[in-house]
Formats: C-alpha cells, sequence, structure tokens
C-alpha cells in the first residue's frame, strides 16, 4: 500500500492549505513497532530518574513550541486563538 498525502486545511480562509504529510504504509507501521520494540529494553534499564530527565526534555520542546502548536491547532479548527487551551 502506497502512502497517502494528508492536506491540512484551514477551513476559516477558503479552506486554505496549512500544510501536508504523507501517512505511513504498513510496512513503515511495522518497521517502526520494530525498532521501538528493540529499544525498550534499554529504556526498562533507564532508572525512574533517567526517564524523568528524558521525558522533562519532550516536555520542554513542547513547551517551547507551544505558540506554533496553538496557532496550528486555531487554523485547523477555524477558530479564535484564544479558543485554544493553553
Amino acid at each position: 500500500m502506497k502512502s497517502q498525502k494528508i492536506i491540512s486545511l484551514n477551513p476559516s480562509k477558503n479552506y486554505e492549505v496549512i500544510g501536508e504529510i504523507y501517512s505511513s504504509t504498513h510496512d513503515e507501521v511495522d518497521a517502526k513497532i520494530l525498532s521501538a520494540r528493540k529499544a525498550q529494553p534499554a529504556w526498562s534499564r533507564l532508572t525512574v530518574g533517567e526517564r524523568i530527565t528524558l521525558l522533562k526534555k519532550v516536555s520542554q520542546e513542547f513547551i517551547a513550541r507551544k505558540n506554533d502548536i496553538r496557532s496550528i491547532m486555531a487554523q485547523e479548527w477555524a477558530c479564535l486563538l484564544q479558543l485554544v487551551i493553553e
């Protein structure tokens, strides 16, 4: 199966294209699952503190990009930015 293009549209601006991504094929999903399973033993060897440190870094990236994420959500939902939960 070929991956399909997913187009994100802004319904409040005459369905202007916000962005495009490609869905994963079944083979790509299977490869990602295999990769995650291979990584799991290393993750399980981490201490709780090490996991927290890694997850905090991920959290900090989301926080650093929150305005971009909120803006895209507001466009996709065709609502005011103030209505997107901070």
